[in-house]
């Protein structure tokens, strides 16, 4: 026991809200960041890709090959990839975090996330599919009928109303926002900081509500990005594709993390 009441404590004494990383410090709850901070994370997703261009599109050509071959398995093919990819997402976080602390990203990233981690990144996983699924479905069968959604599920959509199709497009987006607000910060908190499911989807959602116009600013972005990869014989969706899958990392960043 020490006599001198002004002296520092002899133990170590940590901060319960946060977590000191060779990648900045966790905060715990996510803070505010200006509009402008979608440009930021932007040109850090395109410092990421510069980082490993080759194992970047390696990737990309792995997961677009991967999509049309399970699309091709009938009844179920049309599910597969909404149930992988964001176990795949969650692998390219652990990548990403590699990339930001000067390692090399590797091609078993793509599957990092089929270890420690599978078991709390399955129930999101179910979670997700299940809300994005019902919600899908609340849309799709009114408008364009059980048959026809069906049809779409199984990848074969046949002849279909093409002004109805576009219309539930269109409001199946807008019904989906929250849930894809859910989703996209939530991956890597459940991958990179041990969150629970439920936890990383209630900070996902604090987290986009509290950064609504730069992670607008970022899509819109990313879509004039998108339009402009296309024209090149859509030679651009390999920078582009990978520099979205790091905007989620660095967005995230930027949101829960003090540098």
């Amino acid at each position: 026991m020490q006599d001198n009441p002004y002296l520092a404590p002899a133990a170590e004494v940590s901060d319960p809200i946060t977590e000191q990383r060779a990648d900045g410090t966790f905060l715990g709850t996510p803070q505010s960041r200006p509009a402008g901070a979608a440009v930021a994370w932007i040109g850090h997703s395109w410092r990421l890709f510069k980082a490993s261009p080759g194992m970047w599109i390696a990737l990309t050509l792995v997961l677009m090959g991967g999509t049309i071959a399970l699309q091709a398995i009938p009844l179920i093919g049309g599910l597969l990839p909404g149930l992988l990819y964001p176990l795949l997402s969650a692998g390219l976080m652990f990548g990403c975090r590699d990339l930001e602390r000067g390692q090399a990203l590797r091609f078993h990233h793509l599957f990092a996330a089929f270890g420690e981690r599978l078991a709390p990144l399955l129930q999101f996983t179910v979670l997700y599919f299940v809300a994005y699924s019902a919600a899908s479905a609340a849309v799709f069968i009114p408008l364009l009928g059980w048959d026809t959604y069906l049809r779409i599920l199984s990848g074969d959509p046949g002849n279909i109303d093409l002004s109805a199709f576009w219309l539930a497009m269109a409001v199946n987006l807008v019904v989906s926002i929250p849930i894809l607000c859910a989703y996209w910060l939530a991956l890597p908190l459940i991958a990179l900081n041990q969150a629970s499911p439920l936890s990383a989807i209630r900070l996902s959602l604090v987290g986009c509500i509290k950064n609504l116009l730069p992670l607008i600013l970022m899509m819109l972005l990313f879509g004039l990005l998108m339009i402009a990869a296309v024209i090149p014989l859509g030679l651009g969706l390999f920078v582009v594709l990978p520099m979205l899958f790091s905007c989620m990392y660095t967005s995230y960043h930027g949101i829960f993390y003090r540098s």
